[in-house]
Formats: C-alpha cells, sequence, structure tokens
C-alpha cells in the first residue's frame, strides 16, 4: 500500500491527477482524507522549476510545498504517424535492490490484461502487468534492478508492445535511449 501511494502522490505531481482510495474502516477513511489532501496540496504546489533535454528524455525538476526538489526523467513516445500514445517517466530509487521505477502511461483503450512488453535491444521480452488508469490513460509501473538500468545505459532502443482492446495485432512502439545514461546521472547526484 505504501509503494502504491507513493506512486499516486508524485503521479499527482508530474501528471496533475489526483483521485482516492475508497477506505472501510473510520479510522482509514480518516487517514486516507489527510493523504488525499496533502496529494492535493502537493500537487497545486508543485511547478517545474527546470527542464533539460538530453536526447530523448527530458529531465524535469519540480520544487514541493515543503522546498524538497523531486526530479525524474521523462518521454513521449509517438507512433508511427507522429501522434503521441504512451508516455514513460524514470525516477531513481534509494533502494539496496532496485535502482529506478518507472511509470509507464499508455492511452485508455489499452487491454489491460495483456500488460505491456518491453524489450531493450535485442533482449529478452518481459511483461508488465498494467496497475490502475486514471484519467490520463492506463499506467503500469515497474521496478527496475541494477542490470536493468545497465542495460538500458549500454542499449539504444526499447520495444514496447501494447494491445488496443478489441484490436487484434498489438501496437509496436519505440523508446529512444539517446541520452538515458546523462539523463539518468542526474536523478542520483
Amino acid at each position: 500500500m505504501t509503494h502504491m501511494f507513493r506512486f499516486i502522490a508524485l503521479f499527482c505531481i508530474v501528471f496533475g491527477a489526483c483521485f482516492a482510495y475508497a477506505q472501510e474502516a473510520d479510522s482509514e477513511n480518516q487517514a486516507s482524507e489527510q493523504q488525499e489532501e496533502s496529494i492535493e496540496e502537493a500537487a497545486s504546489a508543485s511547478i517545474p522549476i527546470e527542464e533539460t533535454q538530453y536526447g530523448a528524455w527530458t529531465v524535469v525538476c519540480y520544487l514541493l510545498e515543503n522546498d524538497q526538489r523531486f526530479c525524474n526523467m521523462q518521454q513521449t513516445i509517438t507512433n508511427s504517424q507522429g501522434i503521441s500514445v504512451a508516455r514513460i517517466s524514470v525516477r531513481a530509487e534509494d533502494d539496496l535492490f532496485i535502482d529506478a521505477t518507472a511509470e509507464i502511461i499508455t492511452p485508455l483503450g489499452t487491454q489491460l490484461s495483456k500488460g505491456v512488453g518491453l524489450r531493450i535491444d535485442s533482449g529478452e521480452a518481459q511483461g508488465f502487468p498494467f496497475e490502475v488508469c486514471v484519467i490520463e490513460g492506463c499506467v503500469a509501473i515497474i521496478q527496475l534492478t541494477h542490470d536493468q538500468v545497465e542495460r538500458m545505459r549500454l542499449g539504444s532502443t526499447i520495444a514496447m508492445a501494447i494491445q488496443e482492446f478489441g484490436k487484434a495485432n498489438p501496437v509496436s512502439l519505440e523508446v529512444s535511449l539517446m541520452g538515458f545514461t546523462k539523463a539518468f546521472s542526474l536523478l542520483t547526484k
């Protein structure tokens, strides 16, 4: 629950979308209301203070209400017609086993049961489930290990596959890793 709450708070900050979870017990409702208020405060108080482009990635930093700085790196993914169809956001983690968390947002109408498929260069494809859908789209949260981050640093592209609901074939997208190393190094300072 803590990881999901943290994700929702960061999602609200980055994408300006907030929603509340229903709680069963009155004490949980009170805690939830306090958490919702703090999320809304953080989201309304966070304005990008710095955006820097590194290849295909943009590092965006926000100044939160408590004067803490929060940065992530983002890339908007377009289809073959140049239409924006997904967004990937990566933030560094201070964890023994997880180097980063990636959040992928795909359009509403994505077939959730298929998840999102990712393959770094010619490596093995991996599937990841969607966690939640909000107004902006459906979200997959992916915890990246040191090995996965290193493959992204050394790689050139990530092949992404999502399935539109009711369509026979998946949509293939390409995520450029150009600038990934430099952008990620700024997140880990």
